[in-house]
C-alpha cells in the first residue's frame, strides 16, 4: 500500500488531491489562528464621529479604537473648553455613553466584520476551492466536492453584502446614517452626539 507523510502524518494515499486538500485545510486553519491573534488585524484602524459641546454649540471631532466608542477617555480634537481633561492627558476626554453610541458601535462592528475579516477570509475558500477543482482531474466525487465549495462561499459571500446594504439601506431610511462612498465603509452614522458642559 502507497503511503504519504504529511505533516508528520501517515496515512494510505486515495488521491493526490486528498493530500492536497488535507494541507490546504491545516494552513487555512493557521492562517486563520494568526489572523485572530495578530495585533494588525485587531481593530487597529482608528475610527471618528462628531460630537457637539453645549452650551457653546461647537463641534469636535472624537477618535476611537475598538468597537466602544464611549464610556472611557478618548482623543477630543479641538480641546473642549469648560472640561477637565484625563488624568495624564493634554487632550483626552471622559466621553458618557448616549443612545446614539448604539449605532456608532453597530457600524464599526458591521464595518469591521465585512471589510476586515470577510475578505481575506473569502478570498482564502475561493482559493481552496479553486485549487480543489484544478487538482479533482477525473474524480467526479472530488469534483463535486470543490464545487459546493465554491458554490457555498460564492452564496455565503451574496448573503453578507445583502443583507450588509438592507441594514444599512434601512439605517439611511430612518435617518441614523448617510451615504458616504466606497472608500470609507459605504455609510456614516450621522446620529447627533451631545455633550453638556457646565459654563
Amino acid at each position: 500500500m502507497d503511503t504519504t507523510t504529511v505533516f508528520g502524518t501517515v496515512g494510505p494515499r486515495s488521491s493526490r488531491g486528498e493530500g492536497i486538500i488535507s494541507i490546504m485545510k491545516k494552513i487555512f486553519l493557521i492562517f486563520f489562528i494568526i489572523f485572530l491573534l495578530s495585533p494588525l488585524f485587531a481593530l487597529a484602524e482608528a475610527k471618528t464621529y462628531s460630537i457637539t459641546v453645549k452650551p457653546a454649540g461647537t463641534s469636535h471631532t472624537v477618535t476611537y479604537e475598538g468597537f466602544v466608542p464611549c464610556g472611557r477617555c478618548l482623543v477630543t480634537t479641538p480641546p473642549i473648553l469648560g472640561l477637565s481633561p484625563c488624568e495624564g492627558t493634554a487632550n483626552q476626554y471622559f466621553i458618557p455613553c448616549q443612545p446614539c453610541h448604539i449605532f456608532i458601535m453597530i457600524d464599526s462592528i458591521i464595518d469591521f466584520i465585512l471589510l476586515t475579516i470577510v475578505p481575506p477570509i473569502a478570498t482564502i475558500i475561493f482559493i481552496a476551492g479553486g485549487v480543489s477543482f484544478y487538482l479533482a482531474g477525473a474524480n467526479p466525487g472530488q469534483f463535486q466536492k470543490a464545487k459546493s465549495v465554491l458554490t457555498a462561499a460564492i452564496i455565503g459571500v451574496v448573503i453578507i453584502y445583502t443583507s450588509w446594504i438592507i441594514v444599512n439601506t434601512t439605517l439611511t431610511a430612518v435617518g441614523v446614517a448617510d451615504w458616504v462612498g466606497f472608500g470609507k465603509g459605504w455609510f456614516e452614522i450621522k446620529c447627533p452626539v451631545v455633550l453638556e458642559v457646565s459654563p
